[in-house]
């Protein structure tokens, strides 16, 4: 089984995380408001973490793709 989960950063910066069933993240990926609605997939043994950057992480001064 198979679900679609939708992203969408609006005014900072989002952090994703692909998590494996014991909920070690496997992906990382950072989402900016002009990447718009991305959309990722959780199963049965995969899942997802969302959260807001905070404003010092290192991540929000990378540049993005």
């Amino acid at each position: 089984m198979t679900s679609t989960v939708k992203v969408t950063s609006h005014n900072f910066p989002v952090l994703v995380q692909t998590l494996n069933q014991d909920g070690e993240t496997t992906e990382e990926r950072v989402l900016w408001p002009k990447d718009g609605e991305v959309q990722f997939y959780v199963t049965t043994t995969q899942g997802l973490g969302v959260r807001d950057l905070e404003y010092d992480d290192p991540r929000v001064n990378q540049k993005p793709e």
